[in-house]
Parts: C-alpha cells; structure tokens; sequence
C-alpha cells in the first residue's frame, strides 16, 4: 500500500511540476515578444491576476510596482539579476483597466491579457518564480509582497 501510495505521489508531483513550468516558460516567452530588450537570464518573474472592481488585487499591483521598482536589477535568491513583474487583467484590457493601472500609479509592471496565458489556474492570484521556474511564493497578500521578496535579497 506505502508503495502505491509513494508512486501516486511522484506522478502527482511530477505532473504539478510540469504544469509549473508551461506556465514558466509562457510567462518568459511573453515578456521576450512585448519587450524583447529585456533579458530574462537570471531574473525572478512575477506575476499579479487582477481586476478593475478587485480592491486587493489593485493593492497587490501596487505593492507589486513598488517592489519591482527597488528590486528590478537587486542580486536575489533565485534570480540573481533582479525581477521582472507582469500584471494580469482578468477582463483583458479595457480603456477602463489602463486607465486604473495609470491611476494606481502603476508603470513598470508589464500588462498583458489573461487570454495571452495559457494553464493559469484560476486559483492563482499571483506567483512568483525563480530563474530557473520554481515556484518561490504563490497567492500572496498585498502586505507580504514587498516583504517577502525583501526576504531574497543576498547578502
């Protein structure tokens, strides 16, 4: 019985892990197609799921701007050259959800549509993934961003 249990938990993972990394590896080519001056090697990538009538996500945008902005080029766990932040509209982009990034003051987090991201779960509020496309922190709340990504910085 531990046997099959033990072999049900591998393939678990192993599906988990690969379903991770399409996500990864979706998020990296959409930010190579919108600004393919941005190098990737070695970056945290990040994202926020967010909605215009969403309160707590629009707060996660901003907590998510005012990391990016001090931590877009730091030396941190996992993503040696900075992060690169996206953020997610789940009612694609409206006049109306650019004029909310403009008015949350949002400006370096890079907007796309959430039809552009194939496999996002829909439990997913935000993610953060190391360079290599671990997963490091996942849905967290507008108050922990900043601190947790804080918490990668090398010393």
């Amino acid at each position: 019985m531990k046997k099959i249990l033990l072999t049900f938990s591998f393939i678990a993972f192993g599906l988990f892990s690969q379903a991770q990394n399409d996500l990864f590896k979706t998020l990296k080519q959409i930010i190579i197609e919108i600004h393919p001056e941005i190098g990737l090697e070695n970056k945290l990538i990040a994202l926020n799921v967010w909605s215009v009538d969403d309160m707590d996500s629009r707060e996660t945008n901003k907590s998510f701007e005012k990391a990016y902005g001090v931590y877009e080029h730091a030396v941190l766990k996992g993503g040696r050259k900075g992060i690169i932040v996206l953020a997610v509209n789940k009612n694609e982009l409206s006049s109306e959800a650019v004029i909310m990034l403009t008015k949350d003051g949002i400006t370096k987090m890079i907007s796309v549509k959430l039809s552009e991201i194939a496999g996002l779960d829909g439990n997913i509020t935000n993610i953060i993934y190391d360079s290599e496309g671990h997963e490091i922190y996942k849905n967290l709340s507008a108050p922990n961003v900043f601190s947790s990504i804080n918490h990668l910085i090398t010393r």
